[in-house]
């Protein structure tokens, strides 16, 4: 590829170095020190080693050479579209048995400035309040009264239609939410490899959504006010890293924006002109999967029972059952600033 067919860059300075990761504190991995050992065995939660912690740079890369490796992405297919990575780098917590939920919710609480908070502590709360035995959780309602004791934030409960078709304006406050850098817990069914999957809430699971990918089809449908904004990636001049700090103006017309092209159907099919994506972050790996947004709202619609194989007499289920308490429903954890 020659440079005449590389877009054209907004700025030639290097991208910013990404912030720091957030501390995380797991249980010891010192094989000496029995007592956490123990407790860790005895309540199934994390005994792993700290992994590895991306920055939002060396993700939107990575984001870059899965779509691609997926098909979903060439650089010389679509030599005219750009790509939008907003990403708030997340340590990743590793589960160790029923404790998906915990799990997220103690990755959520690093992004949270003198709030961060260890899976062994949600736990505990949760079962002294009778939510949970095993570290499970089958209420998003359950999950809000946790994130709101232990989180320094607004969290908001969002209801989605339930019948696995979304909305333009439950797409707008999605994508408006992640490009203001809030982060979403979302339960859904986690295939064998974690991304999302239709089971019926048989494999049902929770994963913290801490960014969101744009693919716009044509650097025209990316405004010159949002490129400007931007940073351009020094290797991939078709990558773009959303500002830290983004004006809310600037979030709610981009947002606005895009979920308009989404549902532009003159002659295509929707989503023709955009594609969204999601980092989902969640227990049972290391690395943030790269996840259609599309695919894990689908999954979170059609959450409707516990799987036939789980004995019920091992977990704690709302009365109302698992679609009542998991369905078509998501948490926003707001940072900082009043939204």
């Amino acid at each position: 590829m020659s440079e005449a067919d590389l877009l054209p860059i907004v700025s030639h300075a290097p991208p910013p170095p990404p912030p720091p990761c957030p501390p995380v504190h797991l249980l010891s991995s010192d094989p000496s020190s029995k007592d956490t050992e123990q407790r860790g065995q005895s309540k199934g939660l994390i005994s792993n080693s700290p992994a590895l912690c991306l920055s939002a740079i060396e993700q939107g890369r990575k984001a870059v050479k899965n779509l691609t490796l997926q098909g979903l992405w060439s650089t010389q297919k679509h030599r005219e579209d750009v790509i939008l990575s907003c990403y708030n780098p997340v340590r990743p917590i590793l589960q160790n048995g029923p404790v998906c939920g915990l799990v997220a919710l103690s990755m959520a609480s690093q992004l949270l400035k003198e709030s961060h908070t260890s899976a062994d502590d949600i736990f505990s709360e949760a079962q002294k309040r009778g939510f949970s035995k095993q570290g499970e959780m089958f209420s998003v309602l359950h999950m809000k009264e946790l994130s709101s004791h232990f989180l320094n934030c607004s969290v908001e409960h969002l209801v989605l239609r339930n019948d696995g078709h979304v909305e333009q304006s439950e797409l707008l406050q999605i994508i408006k939410h992640l490009l203001q850098r809030n982060v979403l817990l979302v339960p859904y069914d986690a295939d064998k490899n974690h991304s999302p999957c239709q089971k019926r809430g048989h494999k049902a699971h929770w994963a913290l959504l801490t960014g969101i990918v744009m693919a716009f089809q044509n650097l025209d449908y990316f405004s010159s006010s949002a490129r400007n904004a931007c940073t351009v990636d020094t290797e991939i001049p078709t990558l773009y890293y959303w500002p830290e700090s983004p004006p809310l103006n600037l979030c709610e017309d981009l947002a606005t924006t895009a979920s308009a092209l989404a549902f532009q159907r003159e002659g295509s099919s929707p989503f023709s002109c955009i594609r969204f994506y999601v980092y989902g972050h969640q227990g049972k790996s290391k690395h943030a999967g790269i996840w259609s947004l599309s695919d894990l709202l689908q999954s979170n619609a059609q959450l409707e029972e516990a799987g036939p194989e789980r004995n019920i007499e091992d977990y704690i289920i709302p009365p109302e059952g698992v679609s009542v308490g998991l369905k078509a429903q998501m948490l926003i954890f707001k940072r900082g600033r009043d939204y």
